[in-house]
């Protein structure tokens, strides 16, 4: 479960089971398996990402997703960070007028 909020506004709310069937979980392993290879943050290839920039990744996709209101990305995106990042109940994300991110931080 978790919260996101733009600057200072709560956008969404994941209320989710963290217990998913195998499927899922073998899904999120992919995942994984594809950030091993590395991933495009700020058009910059990071390999090897470590925790936080796998999360920060996850979370400008999640964003994407309710930007487009695509279910299907909303819903893996959500799944994976209360899944691999449970510790993270408040996820605060502080963006310009130009919409460009400024930060992030994780409670």
């Amino acid at each position: 479960m978790f919260v996101l909020t733009l600057n200072n506004k709560v956008i969404y709310e994941y209320n989710g089971n963290t217990r998913l069937p195998g499927h899922k979980r073998r899904y999120l392993d992919g995942m994984d398996d594809d950030m091993d290879q590395g991933i495009k943050i700020d058009d910059v290839l990071v390999v090897n990402p470590d925790a936080v920039q796998r999360l920060d990744y996850v979370v400008f996709n999640l964003i994407q997703g309710l930007d487009e209101d695509n279910q299907g990305l909303i819903q893996l995106t959500s799944d994976y960070i209360a899944n691999r990042y449970s510790d993270k109940s408040v996820i605060k994300i502080v963006q310009g007028e130009d919409k460009k991110m400024i930060s992030i931080t994780y409670e």
